[in-house]
């Protein structure tokens, strides 16, 4: 009963049939360990759901206290519980101690499952994320593959876990900035799983989207595109209607467009992602002024400096609702208004914000920083 509670979910009552289990069986005199371990395990669980992940922890361990009791330690049972001890660490971002279970629980896997036993995969792809949380990629990459020549041990692997092992490996090759190898395995991930799900699930709109920043970061802004634009697609399709993730690709395809010198897909792209963000009655004002900022960059590129002064000055009182008027990034964005009014012959309206820049820098920055020079200069020619 307590685990088709947790499915449903109703967590009060599942953590309540799980004790009343525990309880049931402490009253026989001599009660199955196992059986006992199991229930006070699935206690945990609860937890865990819950994101109670102390007392997850604390149930697990008195599960393995009790089942090690009645087994010994290469028991099936035992790395279970391992295992679900060191996905709680995992949720509560304590990836050291998290790795610590992984590893032993793989440890009584290799010893006791067959050699072809997808638990293993799971186990090695567990320890990879693990490893990556702490930058250790070399042995990130390592169980990351690992995982996947363990899964593809068997005749016919499942296709959702071979994909989701091969985008893995292509998360560590990215982090690791090697961009060409990532795009290779997250191709992969997809030809694995697009022949069982079609090419429009919600759940590759992530891969496009890595695939398209690994492009980006090789400089292949025309091989980026489309993949934002599937990612687009599918956001559109399955998203609600004021999801602020599709404001991000927006975005993104703005900074393409802009990379590749087409400014008007550029510009429309960054009202695109102007009008999505808006959508939302708490949007996020640092987000929406970062964007409002740079839809008056793609129109001063454009010569239109009167609009881009108009969305500098807007991105501004965005962004200053949720920083400092003295905080050092507001010093750029003073600095670009300043140079709009100029191109506009505004001088006197260009001389205050350079003036703004300046007092920010002076504060905020070392007295040598060459920047500061930049805006004496400017002041002065004007």
């Amino acid at each position: 009963m307590s685990t088709a509670y947790v499915s449903m979910p109703k967590y009060k009552e599942a953590l309540e049939c799980a004790q009343k289990a525990v309880e049931q069986l402490q009253k026989r005199p001599n009660p199955d360990l196992t059986s006992l371990g199991r229930y006070i395990r699935q206690i945990g669980h609860v937890f865990q759901q819950q994101g109670k992940h102390v007392e997850a922890i604390r149930h697990y361990e008195e599960s393995l206290a009790v089942t090690r009791t009645d087994t010994d330690d290469d028991n099936e049972s035992v790395a279970i519980v391992y295992n679900n001890i060191g996905d709680a660490y995992l949720q509560m971002n304590k990836f050291a101690e998290a790795l610590s279970y992984y590893e032993k629980t793989l440890e009584i896997e290799l010893r006791t499952l067959p050699d072809n036993a997808p638990t293993i995969a799971a186990t090695y792809a567990n320890m990879s994320l693990a490893n990556l949380k702490i930058s250790k990629y070399n042995e990130a990459l390592r169980c990351a593959h690992d995982a996947v020549n363990q899964l593809r041990k068997r005749s016919k692997p499942d296709p959702m876990k071979l994909s989701q092992y091969l985008c893995q490996v292509g998360h560590v090759l990215r982090k690791q900035e090697k961009y060409s190898e990532a795009i290779r395995y997250y191709n992969e991930c997809l030809t694995t799983i697009v022949t069982v799900i079609g090419n429009d699930d919600e759940s590759l709109a992530n891969t496009y989207y890595r695939i398209a920043d690994c492009y980006c970061e090789l400089k292949k802004f025309a091989e980026a595109l489309p993949f934002y634009e599937k990612t687009l697609t599918i956001e559109q399709k399955y998203l609600e209607d004021d999801h602020p993730t599709i404001a991000v690709t927006h975005f993104k395809m703005s900074t393409i467009y802009a990379n590749m010198s087409k400014y008007n897909e550029a510009l429309k792209c960054a009202q695109d992602a102007v009008k999505q963000l808006q959508k939302r009655s708490s949007s996020d004002p640092a987000e929406l002024g970062q964007y409002l900022y740079y839809l008056g960059n793609i129109l001063l590129k454009q010569g239109q400096h009167s609009e881009a002064v108009r969305y500098f000055e807007e991105g501004l009182t965005k962004i200053l609702m949720v920083k400092s008027k003295d905080d050092e990034s507001s010093a750029v964005t003073y600095f670009n208004i300043g140079g709009a009014y100029c191109q506009l012959n505004k001088f006197t309206e260009a001389l205050s914000y350079f003036q703004k820049t300046l007092e920010i820098e002076l504060r905020t920055l070392p007295n040598n920083t060459p920047t500061i020079a930049s805006t004496y200069e400017a002041w002065l020619r004007y």
